[in-house]
């Protein structure tokens, strides 16, 4: 803004000068918010330390490394934040739910969806009723136990099915059982001597490992490939299937006549 002419009286000019501070004070608020959203936190927190250590109070130093972290928090100070919010808590969890494993519940192997994913490995949501039938295990006491149980999910190959039961008994041959009464022992439960051994276990407890990288076995086409009709096939068993309790019902029913 220009300055006022030599012929204006005082409250004319008074005014031209309070809109010139006006004017400047608020160029310099606009810069100053740009250095500070712009500029890296390690370089505000070293502004703000020596503001600090000019006032020679630790009281402002807080104050400052607190707001300067608010208006621009870098990755580094967010995650060492974050793991101090997230430790408290989680300490506390693993003491309630002591002597049980902080990582939660055993989770099945499962393949991962869709065709581009599919030759990878999983945690899945739950064990199969199948899978704890073959283990030994019933489904009611599965949960009691550590153990998930997803009774929605249907075993499609026999090598998972294998895999996930040999994962059940490796499982149930390393778990140590407190009893829900310390005077009140029951039959499956852990000896005393186990008991006095056992700790908790932290962090991830049988862990999925990938294995061999699978490769692609290329083989010359037959005859008897190319007259193999793979649609009919898997419409024939699904149809079977499908019949078999029907069928089964019917067989029975015709042994039952035959006695008669």
């Amino acid at each position: 803004m220009a300055p006022p002419a030599a012929g204006l009286t005082a409250p004319t000019a008074k005014r031209y000068a309070v809109a010139a501070l006006a004017a400047t004070l608020a160029v310099a608020a606009i810069v100053t918010v740009f250095f500070v959203v712009s500029c890296p936190a390690r370089l505000s927190f070293s502004v703000a330390h020596a503001a600090s250590h000019r006032s020679g109070t630790t009281g402002s130093l807080q104050l400052n490394v607190t707001l300067v972290a608010i208006a621009n928090p870098s990755r580094r100070a967010t995650v060492a934040y974050k793991s101090m919010h997230v430790r408290g808590p989680r300490q506390k969890k693993a003491v309630k739910i002591f002597p049980r494993p902080t990582a939660g519940p055993l989770r099945p192997i499962v393949q991962c969806q869709t065709l581009k994913y599919n030759m990878k490995s999983r945690a899945g949501r739950g064990f199969t009723l199948e899978e704890l039938k073959a283990a030994g295990i019933p489904k009611k006491l599965a949960p009691t136990i550590g153990i998930s149980v997803d009774h929605r999910r249907k075993n499609k190959s026999l090598e998972g099915l294998q895999a996930n039961v040999q994962r059940l008994k490796t499982y149930k041959a390393k778990l140590v059982i407190f009893p829900r009464h310390a005077r009140k022992v029951k039959a499956g439960d852990s000896t005393p001597e186990e008991l006095a051994t056992a700790t908790q276990v932290q962090g991830d407890y049988m862990p999925i490992t990938r294995g061999e990288k699978r490769s692609v076995e290329v083989v010359k086409v037959t005859e008897d490939m190319k007259s193999f009709a793979a649609y009919g096939k898997l419409r024939l068993e699904r149809m079977n299937k499908k019949h078999l309790g029907a069928r089964q019902k019917k067989a029975a029913e015709a042994e039952k006549e035959e006695k008669k």
